[in-house]
């Protein structure tokens, strides 16, 4: 459907294109309801900065002064009840065509888990005190390892929105002050940063964490379970995911555990989930599965206004 044809909307569009991939622009987060009016139930919130799959752009509507149609999008896999793709709206004001480069510092204990599932999982490993440590991150916890296959690790607790707990009891750091619960509240951040406030039982200091790529490659296994599979740029680096001997990845999902996938079956479930593949060999594939879908949903969210 060409731009010209909503004067109000074109800036979800493209080349008379609906824009595939947009961007949560709100501090506050964004919720996803499963009907394009204030008054439909809650499905779910994203966080700010978080990509989204554009399907439809249905009616205007001002809220709050502000005047913005409603947009139909993908809702992230990990929110699926099962392997069936699931759909909602949100108030398309909140939503940009680049993320924003401001930080947001979590404000509830369901952001700070998903901003915390977001960056970590996006490198295998992070720096912390001057230590690598493995990140491994599955639908309920999120845990610190020496090493992808090592035994035993540490864990996260998250306490209230901006502070999480650090369980020591197997750390590294085997020097005091560390081997006690460290407590982390996050003060700013980056892409791939954030710094945080350490206190312990008689200290206290700053250090900042970096997220980075494992040296084994992308990652040791892929998270359907996590919001981080948006964040990553897996298209663009499946070279790499499947160079030398590698032929299949092991993959977690929410109903099914340790999945292994060939490189065709890994680019189909990423498609399938909405992760963007601009840019790369793999675009017109993208297309080709989504254009007639979204066509499909936009005659409905015509009908609707």
């Amino acid at each position: 459907m060409a731009a010209s044809s909503f004067a109000d909307k074109s800036r979800f569009y493209e080349n008379e294109k609906v824009i595939d991939t947009m961007y949560v622009d709100s501090e506050e987060g964004l919720r996803v309801r499963d009907n394009p009016s204030l008054k439909s139930n809650r499905l779910c919130s994203l966080q700010h900065r978080f990509p989204v799959k554009v399907v439809a752009i249905g009616k205007e509507e001002t809220i709050d002064g502000i005047t913005a149609p409603w947009v139909e999008i993908l809702i992230p896999r990990y929110e699926w009840k099962d392997d069936v793709a699931e759909f909602g709206w949100v108030f398309g004001a909140y939503l940009s065509k680049e993320p924003s480069i401001i930080f947001a510092v979590p404000k509830t204990k369901e952001q700070l888990d998903l901003f915390l599932r977001s960056r970590l999982i996006s490198s295998s490993k992070f720096t912390f005190m001057g230590e690598n440590i493995s990140v491994m991150i599955n639908e309920n916890v999120i845990e610190f390892k020496e090493s992808a296959n090592a035994q035993w690790g540490n864990y996260i607790k998250i306490l209230s929105e901006n502070k999480f707990e650090y369980d020591c009891s197997a750390t590294l750091i085997n020097e005091d002050p560390y081997k006690e619960n460290l407590i982390f509240t996050i003060i700013s951040g980056t892409e791939n940063t954030f710094r945080t406030k350490v206190s312990g039982k008689n200290f206290e200091t700053f250090c900042t964490w970096e997220c980075k790529e494992y040296s084994r490659g992308i990652c040791e296994q892929l998270y359907f379970t996590s919001p981080s599979l948006y964040f990553i740029s897996f298209f663009s680096k499946m070279d790499r995911i499947f160079s030398g001997y590698t032929r299949k990845v092991d993959c977690d999902f929410k109903n099914s555990k340790n999945i292994e996938l060939t490189k065709a079956e890994l680019i189909d479930e990423l498609i399938k989930s909405g992760v963007s593949a601009i840019g790369t060999e793999y675009e017109q594939l993208y297309h080709d599965y989504w254009n007639p879908i979204m066509a499909e949903h936009q005659k409905k969210a015509d009908k609707m206004e």
